[in-house]
């Protein structure tokens, strides 16, 4: 099995789960947010995330993951 099935595998395993995640966006800039993981497709994710009040559906890709573009810790297990 490559890297990103077992990425995809273990994301998919905690659908409806709360994650913390963190962006990198380059030139020592980054985004901490904190949503539920919705929905896993065959190439993305969607995180439902709230901020002021406001709900948004991120998406990110397996290997956003793997290339630790993304970084994302499990807040609770399913």
């Amino acid at each position: 099995m490559d890297a990103l099935q077992e990425i995809r595998g273990g994301i998919e395993a905690h659908v409806g789960a709360k994650v913390w995640m963190k962006n990198h966006r380059g030139r020592s800039r980054s985004i901490e947010t904190i949503g539920i993981l919705e929905h896993s497709f065959p190439s993305v994710f969607t995180v439902l995330v709230e901020h002021n009040g406001v709900q948004k559906r991120m998406s990110y890709t397996y290997s956003d993951v793997f290339t630790k573009h993304v970084e994302m810790k499990w807040l609770e297990t399913k």
